[in-house]
């Protein structure tokens, strides 16, 4: 499961995602996610995993996974997530 911004290379795999340099393919940095990544997404300068959103340049956690769990597409303002059966939309 791959996404890019130009920059780096987000690579999500079991309970991780890691951030790759595009330049050069060393590594940036490295996340431990609570649960199994799903598709990366990177937009507004976070990166979407599935579980916690994260800050695209460091890794770090900028929104938990409990608070926006599933599949999580940012979209006109709004973040999406769907689990199952449930589609919500969260607005700022």
């Amino acid at each position: 499961l791959l996404a890019t911004d130009g920059r780096r290379v987000y690579v999500a795999h079991d309970q991780a995602v890691d951030a790759l340099s595009a330049s050069n393919g060393r590594p940036e940095w490295s996340r431990a996610l609570p649960s199994e990544a799903t598709q990366p997404l990177r937009a507004g300068g976070l990166l979407y995993t599935g579980g916690p959103i994260l800050n695209a340049a460091t890794g770090t956690v900028a929104s938990s996974a409990t608070a926006y769990p599933g599949h999580q597409l940012p979209a006109g303002g709004h973040l999406y997530t769907a689990t199952d059966t449930t589609l919500s939309s969260f607005a700022p």
